[in-house]
Formats: C-alpha cells, sequence, structure tokens
C-alpha cells in the first residue's frame, strides 16, 4: 500500500512541477510583448485604437498566469490530502472532488504577491507610456 502512496503522489507531483514550470513562461511573455508594445506605441504611426488593444493580450496573460497558478494551488492541496492519508490511493487526478480547496480559492489567488507584484506593475508601465507618447 505505501508503494501505491509514493506513486501516487510522484504522479501528483509531477503536475505540480509542470505548471509551477508555466508562470516564468507567461511572465517571460509578458515582458516581450509589453517592451514591444512600448515600443511600437512610441512610434508616430500607430493610432491610439491599436495603443489600447495592446491591454487585450497584456491582461490575458495576466489572467492566463492566475488560472494556472490556481490550478497548482489545487493540485497542492490534493497533494497535501494524499500525504496526510484524508484521500484515498485511487490514482484520480479530480481536482473538484470533494477535496478541501482552501488555500486555492479564486480570492487567494487573486491576491497573491506573485501575481500583483509583477503583472500590476506591467500594466502600469504600459499605461503610463501610452498617456506619455499621446
Amino acid at each position: 500500500m505505501e508503494n501505491n502512496k509514493v506513486a501516487y503522489l510522484q504522479m501528483i507531483q509531477e503536475v505540480i512541477s509542470r505548471l509551477s514550470n508555466i508562470s516564468p513562461v507567461i511572465k517571460g511573455f509578458s515582458i516581450t510583448i509589453v517592451m514591444a508594445a512600448i515600443t511600437i506605441t512610441g512610434s508616430e504611426i500607430i493610432n491610439n485604437g491599436l495603443k489600447w488593444a495592446f491591454l487585450i493580450p497584456i491582461l490575458a496573460l495576466g489572467i492566463l498566469d492566475i488560472y494556472y497558478l490556481n490550478l497548482e494551488r489545487k493540485y497542492r492541496c490534493l497533494y497535501d490530502e494524499v500525504r496526510t492519508d484524508t484521500h484515498p490511493v485511487d490514482y484520480s487526478m479530480n481536482i473538484t472532488s470533494d477535496i478541501n480547496l482552501n488555500s486555492a480559492s479564486g480570492c487567494k489567488v487573486l491576491k497573491s504577491k506573485c501575481i500583483w507584484l509583477f503583472h500590476l506593475p506591467i500594466i502600469l508601465l504600459y499605461l503610463i507610456s501610452c498617456f506619455y507618447n499621446n
């Protein structure tokens, strides 16, 4: 039975590892898009509508980062429940079942420092550059 539990925990840990590697990639894309948008909006040939259209991918990447952080936290809750023997070793990766998701609630993820300390300054930087280049 203990071997089954270890294998199940390793399976969950692999998912957590993959999900935790997505956030730096999303943040790298965000920086790239913001820098490209600031460069393009600084030119004289762009109209105001296109300046504000760059906010769509910036906000979408922020929402995507929140989504993957929420998923990662849900799998961490599943891992913790399997570790403490409150969840059976059934090899299920279903995180919507009866798992205690206190730390993975949407509000806690939205309040996370790794979200706001990165995405809010990027959005503010882009907005300042849009108003400065008008």
